[in-house]
């Protein structure tokens, strides 16, 4: 809750000579951003970014029918009545298109098309609004489904 979280603000700006505060958490979009700007993230294990890649891959090698299930599926958990299941589904979609953005980079770097330049200055735009708790989910990702090219 923000209110929590404010409060750990204070703790984290003037934390007591010698201490070391750790937080483990599902994800860094469910942080205040002044939280967030306090913080080192330590480098995830490798079979996070692995599923992070798998998922990512899947959806760009899918036909657009493909995307559209994947995304009215973490639409649909998204609007769960469980608050547990919202926040997974938000953390699912983050993780979606941090895959997609490492990919585009990577094909990127190989040979620069205009259309990937595009869909990185896209990823940029909407990537930080998932980290909002407000933000529309579907919106976002009905984004994705008409910026990322077809197959």
């Amino acid at each position: 809750f923000h209110e929590a979280q404010n409060a750990l603000l204070k703790v984290f700006e003037e934390p007591p000579v010698g201490t070391t505060l750790v937080l483990v958490i599902p994800s860094l979009g469910i942080l205040l951003p002044t939280l967030r700007s306090r913080l080192i993230e330590l480098p995830g294990n490798a079979s996070s970014d692995t599923r992070i890649s798998d998922m990512a891959e899947s959806f760009m090698q899918a036909p657009q029918s493909e995307r559209e299930k994947i995304v009215k599926k973490l639409l649909d958990r998204s609007k769960s009545d469980k608050e547990n299941e919202k926040q997974l589904a938000r953390v699912e979609v983050q993780h979606l298109i941090a895959g997609i953005t490492r990919m585009v980079h990577q094909s990127w770097r190989k040979k620069a098309t205009k259309e990937q330049e595009l869909l990185l200055r896209e990823l940029e735009v909407f990537t930080p609004l998932l980290y909002q708790p407000s933000a529309p989910v579907k919106l976002i990702l009905e984004h994705l489904l008409l910026t990322v090219p077809k197959k």
